[in-house]
């Protein structure tokens, strides 16, 4: 990894070895929303044809998921990965250093 691509801390802001650790994680962040209709569509279809498989196979492949937003990379430091709390507490924090630095960013172009 280059250093370009070394950032701070998704979660906590600070450098990846604030706490004198030498590894961390890139870790890909996807949110994803189950389709309830498909899937309930597919599941009628199992009863109807009596086998998962078959309905698999005869029935529309439809993605029984779909992306909510884009996904994330980010750069989580150890101290974080292991105590930062759960995976959606860690995204809050990047939710949130996102929305406020986007704010800062229109406030200093906003001027003109």
């Amino acid at each position: 990894m280059k250093q370009r691509e070394l950032g701070p801390c998704a979660a906590c802001g600070r450098g990846v070895m604030h706490d004198r650790s030498i590894a961390f994680y890139r870790v890909t962040f996807e949110h994803f929303v189950l389709m309830t209709g498909v899937i309930q569509r597919q599941a009628g279809l199992e009863q109807a044809m009596g086998s998962p498989v078959l309905a698999a196979v005869m029935g529309p492949d439809e993605d029984l998921a779909k992306r909510a937003g884009p996904a994330d990379r980010e750069i989580i430091c150890q101290h974080c990965a292991i105590h930062g709390g759960c995976l959606a507490e860690i995204m809050e924090h990047v939710a949130r250093r996102r929305s406020e630095s986007e704010q800062l960013a229109g406030a200093d172009g906003g001027g003109e």
